[in-house]
């Protein structure tokens, strides 16, 4: 059995290949399963909790996946930077470039159960306030992480 996975589940493709002899017949038959996730309307979430990076990924219609740990600024292939807040308990935030450049962002960064708003885009994040949880000034609620140390993304 060969098993071949790509990181940020882009695509994963297992392959079976069963071999029967009968008589001084050799006959192969595979089995194979494909799956893809598109690469469009994904947004990835850094988040920095005590000096530690996470990162979430957002995509299409599915919900928050956890795609683990993560450096500090780093966006997966194929994403662009959308903005950053570098502190021991900040963001980063990513996108596909079909969404990226869409308008404004608002990201909610709940620490220690307080949410701290801001406005991103084109690169830079500008602070905008406390807010209460899922507060959009623009777009829709796009996801969110609901814990004591969690966020929520506003998507234009």
């Amino acid at each position: 059995m060969i098993n071949s996975t790509t990181m940020l589940g882009k695509v994963t493709t297992f392959f079976s290949l069963v071999v029967l002899a009968i008589t001084s017949e050799t006959i192969t038959l595979p089995t194979v399963y494909a799956q893809s996730n598109s690469a469009k309307n994904t947004i990835y979430v850094g988040i920095v909790r005590n000096n530690k990076g996470f990162l979430h990924r957002l995509s299409g219609t599915q919900g928050d996946s956890n795609a683990g740990n993560a450096r500090w600024d780093t966006c997966p292939e194929n994403t662009i930077l959308l903005g950053k807040d570098f502190q021991p308990n900040g963001f980063w935030l990513c996108a596909s470039s079909d969404i990226a450049d869409s308008g404004t962002f608002y990201f909610g960064n709940v620490v220690n159960n307080r949410g701290y708003y801001w406005e991103v885009s084109r690169g830079q994040a500008k602070p905008a306030g406390d807010v209460k949880w899922d507060t959009c000034w623009g777009g829709q609620l796009r996801g969110r992480l609901f814990t004591t140390n969690g966020f929520w993304i506003c998507q234009p």
